[in-house]
């Protein structure tokens, strides 16, 4: 189990067509450390959240679920809507956690980064993400901080990041991330 593959599950927050968050996963992706993969999972489809329609859950929750469930650690890339996370990520987050007692979440090793085209990231979205993922009992990697801010500079036309400082500092989150998971798989099979 020791010499298995870190399986990183990346959720980005934002479902519009050129996303600059879902640019900073594939940059994640390109900075993995060896013996990690990181595979994306899409909102597109995810229907907001009700309590109503838990039983059955939807095939997209159930998806979502089990992708949560199969991994060793979860990157969040999380945009900036009004100050807050967006409500597709939100919506996700709170199906992840649901039904009572069937916290996908719980346990699970996870870190945030977040682009933008204002000047300050997604500061404001990032802490309130870590506070949740503290709140769904996850282990929160939370240094370095990758704030992608004035994205549209930061993104070739390619969409690959072009940044040296932010691609140094999403190399080093990853480094942790992947550690992480690895010292909690680790102590979990002693």
């Amino acid at each position: 189990m020791a010499d298995r593959n870190v399986k990183i599950l990346g959720i980005a927050g934002s479902t519009r067509d050129g996303s600059f968050n879902r640019m900073a996963l594939a940059a994640a992706a390109q900075q993995l450390p060896s013996g990690s993969t990181l595979e994306v999972f899409e909102l597109h489809e995810m229907p907001l959240y009700a309590q109503q329609h838990e039983t059955p859950l939807p095939a997209e929750v159930s998806d979502l679920k089990a992708a949560v469930e199969g991994a060793d650690a979860i990157l969040f890339a999380t945009p900036e809507h009004n100050a807050s996370i967006s409500a597709a990520l939100k919506s996700a987050i709170d199906w992840g956690s649901r039904p009572m007692g069937h916290n996908s979440w719980a346990g699970k090793v996870g870190a945030v980064i977040g682009a933008s085209p204002g000047a300050l990231g997604t500061v404001r979205a990032q802490g309130q993400l870590r506070q949740i993922m503290a709140a769904l009992d996850m282990v929160v990697v939370s240094q370095p901080d990758v704030l992608i801010g004035s994205a549209r500079d930061k993104f070739g036309m390619n969409g690959s990041l072009v940044d040296e400082k932010a691609r140094a500092l999403l190399g080093q989150l990853m480094t942790r991330l992947v550690a992480t998971a690895r010292a909690l798989r680790q102590g979990a099979a002693q």
